[in-house]
């Protein structure tokens, strides 16, 4: 993952070297929307989500999320929820 998810992850992870994110097409309490504004060409693969929102606060981030996102959906969804667990 780069152009932007590498960064969101950052984020995410808050100052730790890990981060442990639940991730899936259907909305579930606490998780923020991933939103899909592109497809890209099919020999580059997966595609350019934005983020609007995380943990309430505003972040309009876009990222590119690589083919591996369709091997794990088995497509590019419209929406992905994504949730950050507890750090330990």
């Amino acid at each position: 993952m780069v152009d932007g998810a590498d960064t969101m992850l950052d984020v995410m992870a808050d100052k730790s070297t890990s981060v442990t994110l639940t991730i899936s097409r259907e909305p579930f309490e606490g998780a923020d929307e991933l939103v899909l504004t592109e497809k890209c060409d099919p020999y580059i693969g997966g595609g350019y989500y934005l983020m609007k929102s995380y943990k309430g606060q505003e972040m309009n981030r876009s990222m590119w999320l690589c083919q591996v996102t369709e091997f794990v959906f088995g497509d590019l969804p419209e929406r992905i929820f994504v949730r950050q667990e507890n750090q330990y």
